[in-house]
């Protein structure tokens, strides 16, 4: 007896409401206190899913029986058959349009049944890893039947569903069947021993998606890559921060927050956008952009600062620190902070206020105050280490939102998490406008957001292609780009910078070296440390775009397609458009265009050569007395 209390039909709506594809109703009373009632009164509850009857068929009285009670699918147990029962029994239901779900627990079962695929290619096949002997559970005999499936049924039908069960109380038992080959799963006594069965399914479902081989570690580290070298002084804040966004991921709560504030105040899901005119033009592969520069605030920069900004009011902090590069996350941090009623600091290189001015003034404009950092090479780093100084006397009432998937743990996981929605998006927009998954997904890489969100629900879609383009600026050599990883290969040197271990550029005494982009966005001399990871692993394919190319980009996207590109997604359209026309016209490539033009519209005039722009400017800008100002 599992539960004493177990009502079947509000267990079954518990599992309805958590979406379950599939309710298995046990209909065996002498063993199992089961009911055929049962069946019939979950089918008659409002868009029931689809029903399996668990019992012990052995009569083909069963399968008619099954049929009249509504069930849609019946179990059968090749370890309670002989064969001639089962090819009878298989051939009754197939005749009765009844699904089958056919249960082994060993290969030796599953060899003598292969028939029944014959019979119903349909047929869903079940691993029970629970000896009938012993009554012990084993979830290596899902691999070892799965094995012998792939090698002993050459030429005929396999199953399209196998679903694991027994066994199973945690995502990582999920994790580890699906990795032998289960696609789904008979799940029961872990979600009805205790609590709220609907409860207990979500919540698997959802350590399910989080979890997998790429998942971060209890250190903070991705493979040997990341961690939290942090100032003593720090480890307070950083272990409250871990233990809020913890607690926040699993409060439905905040969940309802987020999805509410992705939705309503920035605008999600953001369109992806078949670009027929420029696929056309290059006559290759189908090329779509997901369009965050769409999203409000113009980049994917929005999505982990609303996120973080809902962490810092759970944690009752009253101000932000943030640094900036191009801008962008500046511009966004500002904003959650003038919605959720928080102080906003923001750092922000020199040369890179200068060069991103549009920014800065919209920056004060929504009630922040911009530091520009005048030390180092005034760029990206040294507004990282400006923030880091001051988040660390200021621990007690300001939280720091760092802007990419970098920095000390928890930080790379915290906005890998926030940014993974562009991902989610892509998979199900593509999947509704091409019927397939895409065959290349290329983003632009400096210290990794939007790629990791991009990127993150494909990692375990081998066929997927993931492609990250760094800055290949003015050349090769260093000081004039900032390619830290290259095909596969390392150009950086494995090094503990800013609180995480990653590869950096570093010069030949150690020290980070400058780097150079005609993006402010790209120029960091650090990579986020799962990218570092996911090169090393060979997951992603690291490139490079240079900056004539980047600039080559964003003319074409334009006059083809009426969108205006953000410099540091140029360069992921630069790649894309080199390789489309080498592949077939019937594959697919989504770039991430992670933010809009206006930002760069100085930088973008001056590389350019457009003069008439300067004379707007300067005509614009005279005062009533005629003198410029």
């Amino acid at each position: 007896m599992i539960r004493a209390d177990l009502d079947p039909i509000e267990t079954a709506i518990s599992y309805q409401n958590a979406a379950a594809n599939c309710i298995s109703v046990l209909t065996d009373e002498k063993f199992f206190k089961g009911s055929k009632e049962f069946v019939q009164k979950i089918r008659s509850l409002d868009n029931s899913p689809m029903i399996l009857r668990k019992d012990f068929i052995v009569d083909s009285r069963q399968i008619q029986e099954s049929v009249e009670i509504g069930a849609d699918a019946i179990l059968l147990i090749a370890a309670a058959l002989t064969k001639e029962e089962l090819k009878n029994l298989a051939k009754e239901a197939t005749n009765l349009n009844l699904d089958i779900l056919l249960e082994v627990h060993s290969k030796e079962e599953l060899l003598n049944s292969l028939f029944v695929f014959d019979i119903n290619p349909n047929t869903m096949l079940g691993i029970n890893n629970r000896d009938l002997k012993t009554f012990k559970t084993n979830l290596s005999t899902t691999k070892e039947v799965v094995a012998s499936l792939n090698t002993s049924a050459t030429g005929r039908v396999k199953p399209k569903i196998i679903v694991g069960e027994s066994g199973i109380f945690t995502a990582k038992e999920l994790h580890e069947l699906s990795s032998y080959g289960a696609n789904a799963f008979l799940i029961g006594e872990s979600l009805v021993s205790k609590g709220c069965p609907e409860k207990n399914l979500k919540k698997l479902k959802s350590d399910f998606n989080e979890l997998s081989k790429y998942s971060v570690d209890k250190d903070g580290f991705y493979g040997e890559f990341g961690g939290r070298y942090a100032p003593e002084v720090l480890m307070p804040a950083l272990e409250e921060l871990e233990e809020a966004f913890n607690k926040a991921k699993n409060s439905e709560e905040f969940m309802s927050d987020l999805r509410d504030a992705y939705k309503n105040f920035i605008g999600r899901p953001t369109p992806l956008v078949y670009c027929e005119n420029l696929t056309k033009k290059l006559g290759g592969a189908k090329i779509f952009i997901k369009n965050e520069g769409a999203a409000h605030t113009g980049a994917h920069k929005i999505n982990h600062c609303v996120g973080q900004a809902l962490l810092a009011k759970l944690m009752g902090k009253k101000k932000i620190v943030a640094e900036t590069g191009a801008g962008q996350h500046g511009l966004a941090s500002s904003t959650v902070a003038a919605k959720f009623g928080l102080e906003c600091i923001v750092f922000m290189g020199a040369k890179d206020a200068a060069r991103q001015r549009p920014n800065v003034f919209w920056m004060e404009k929504l009630g922040a105050s911009v530091s520009e950092v005048k030390f180092g090479g005034q760029r990206l780093k040294d507004a990282v280490n400006a923030a880091l100084k001051y988040w660390i006397t200021n621990v007690e009432d300001t939280h720091y939102l760092l802007g990419s998937a970098l920095g000390p743990h928890p930080f790379p996981e915290i906005n890998r998490f926030f940014q993974k929605v562009i991902g989610q998006e892509i998979k199900e927009q593509i999947i509704e406008q091409t019927e397939k998954l895409p065959d290349y997904v290329i983003a632009c890489v400096g210290g990794g957001s939007n790629s990791i969100g991009a990127f993150n629900a494909f990692l375990d879609d081998e066929n997927v292609n993931l492609i990250g383009i760094e800055a290949g600026g003015k050349g090769k050599e260093l000081g004039k780009n900032a390619i830290r990883l290259q095909s596969g290969d390392a150009k950086g040197k494995i090094g503990v910078v800013e609180g995480y271990k990653s590869y950096w550029l570093l010069d030949e005494h150690g020290q980070v070296a400058d780097t150079s982009s005609i993006s402010a966005g790209l120029d960091y001399a650090g990579i986020g440390p799962m990218h570092a990871y996911l090169n090393d692993i060979g997951r992603v394919k690291y490139e490079s775009a240079s900056d004539d190319e980047t600039l080559d980009a964003v003319k074409s996207l334009a006059s083809s397609e009426g969108v205006l590109s953000a410099l540091e997604s140029a360069h992921a359209l630069a790649y894309a458009i080199k390789i489309a026309p080498t592949l077939d016209k019937e594959e697919v490539i989504v770039v991430n265009i992670s933010g809009r033009a206006e930002k760069d519209i100085f930088i973008l005039a001056n590389a350019l050569k457009d003069e008439g722009f300067y004379d707007f400017i300067r005509d614009y800008s005279l005062s009533e007395d005629g003198k410029s100002e």
